[in-house]
């Protein structure tokens, strides 16, 4: 809900009520605060203003239930927390399919992760395609991620259909094909790790498309783009 309300107030223009209503979004931390290094390649300064206030409100009503003991121990607590050996392989990110070959450390993560974000910041030509991107790079760099976190990926699917990234035409053999994989990966058990592959495919092609789109507007400078 509050990464459609962002892009609903990104696209009417309302910059820092769409970067306050990203910062509630933090209840769920893992699957937001890759937008800000994203934001701060970007200089998107009123954007993290609006999170950086509405951040800091949770933080203090956090605060105010927990104290400042407990508020203090939590990051501790989250980096250092035994998880199950088999956990790993459903998440349907960089460090849940790293953990399928065995190269699941924090080196090779970062790494990607890094990488992951550039490339993303570098394919926000517009709001859309930024947009999209931005989604698709943040499930992929999350520390952690459910299957049912995969259902993040409509808002990106929405906005580029409407946005032309996805043609329409296109759109049910792709959702059929998406919603068949996920469905295979249940009934046959397969990891949801391997998910990431086809998250990691959609932002390759929204990057490239942004990359081809600043291109052709470069050798056409009359073109207008939305």
């Amino acid at each position: 809900m509050f990464y459609a309300l962002l892009y609903q107030q990104l696209r009417r223009g309302h910059n820092f009520l769409g970067g306050a209503l990203l910062g509630l979004a933090t209840l769920k931390f893992q699957l937001v605060l890759g937008f800000v290094p994203i934001f701060l390649l970007k200089r998107k300064w009123r954007e993290l203003a609006g999170f950086s206030i509405s951040t800091a409100i949770l933080v203090a009503i956090s605060l105010g239930m927990t104290g400042l003991q407990a508020l203090h121990s939590y990051p501790n607590f989250a980096l250092h927390a035994e998880l199950p050996v088999n956990e790993l392989p459903h998440k349907a990110n960089w460090q849940g399919l790293l953990s399928l070959i065995g190269q699941d450390g924090s080196v090779w993560v970062a790494l990607l992760s890094v990488a992951t974000i550039v490339w993303a910041a570098r394919a926000w030509a517009n709001l859309d395609r930024g947009f999209c991107a931005a989604t698709l790079a943040v499930m992929l760099i999350s520390y952690h991620i459910t299957p049912q976190d995969i259902s993040l990926a409509i808002v990106p699917f929405f906005v580029a259909v409407s946005a032309g990234i996805l043609p329409r035409d296109r759109v049910p053999i792709v959702a059929a094909i998406g919603m068949g994989i996920l469905l295979i990966f249940m009934m046959v058990q397969i990891p949801m790790a391997l998910f990431a592959i086809v998250l990691a495919a959609a932002l390759l092609r929204v990057g490239i498309r942004a990359r081809n789109a600043k291109a052709s507007d470069r050798s056409n400078p009359l073109r207008t783009t939305v």
